[in-house]
């Protein structure tokens, strides 16, 4: 008997015979997942309230959202599928207990928005700034950040950045299109700015 594997990346090396047989085998269960996790979709948007392994395994397969709500879901961290989103523009992650964004999350490249506040979040992609060009807000305040992204790529179009309340030490060079970057409440960053102040 044929094994029901939902993720995307494995449906992709699928023969159609295959394929075929897990649409009709999967249907019931997709129906049955987004039910339960009391999705509430129109025009493209989704609210997941109720997060659950089987809406995680079904989340890659909503390619066609353009905004995604998974705040207050007590999550720890968000599954590679999310990559499969390409079409978001609005993400919200905020109040959740995310540690670390998966090596797929920079896939999100039409994200204009994004919400990850009051996470765990230790550290964002390296290459977040480079990839993400369309982002324009971002909030990451209250998160347990050292360090943010190099954001000062030319054709970076972030113009607010919260990134209050982590454990930042220094600020990294930003765009040109910045308009507001909030950096208050780090004790860290506060300490080494007195100290160069003082030089």
């Amino acid at each position: 008997e044929m094994k029901t594997n939902t993720d995307p990346d494995s449906v992709a090396k699928m023969s159609k015979k295959e394929i075929k047989e897990l649409k009709a085998k999967t249907k019931e269960q997709r129906e049955g997942a987004l039910a339960e996790a009391k999705i509430v979709r129109k025009a493209g948007e989704a609210r997941l309230k109720n997060w659950n392994k089987a809406t995680k395994e079904m989340l890659g397969f909503l390619t066609s959202l353009t905004v995604l709500d998974i705040s207050h879901n007590k999550l720890t961290e968000l599954p590679r599928s999310i990559g499969h989103l390409r079409n978001l523009t609005e993400l919200n992650s905020c109040h959740n207990e995310v540690k670390l964004l998966p090596d797929t999350f920079v896939r999100l490249t039409n994200l204009v928005r994004l919400e990850l506040q009051h996470n765990k979040l230790d550290a964002l992609p390296d290459n977040m700034g480079r990839k993400m060009l369309d982002l324009e807000e971002m909030d990451v305040s209250h998160n347990n950040l050292q360090r943010l992204p190099a954001l000062d790529y030319s054709e970076n179009n972030l113009r607010v950045v919260d990134a209050s309340f982590n454990q930042l030490s220094r600020v990294p060079p930003i765009g040109p299109k910045m308009r507001h970057l909030n950096v208050s409440g780090n004790e860290k960053l506060n300490s080494w700015t007195k100290l160069n102040q003082a030089r």
